[in-house]
């Protein structure tokens, strides 16, 4: 079995490979779309846990200061995220 990263950087090797052995690649297509999806949930994930990270500071802050009403706006908004 191949390794993901190994099929990722050698995406043209593995299909030239699957070629020359008389299989079919569409499962290698098939991954590459699936593996494109994945990696851009991932990156949608990434970029809204740090969105809720930096107003979890701002709440944080917020509490400090004693501004609680504007803490609460903060934090519902940050639960519609």
């Amino acid at each position: 079995m191949l390794d993901l990263s190994y099929v990722r950087e050698n995406f043209d090797a593995v299909r030239e490979a699957l070629r020359k052995r008389g299989m079919p690649h569409a499962a290698l297509d098939d991954f590459a779309q699936a593996d494109a999806q994945r990696r851009q949930v991932i990156a949608e994930s990434d970029q809204l846990n740090a969105e809720r990270n930096s107003a979890s500071r701002e709440i944080g802050a917020l509490m400090k200061e004693g501004k609680r009403d504007e803490a609460d706006a903060r934090r519902k908004a940050v639960n519609e995220l």
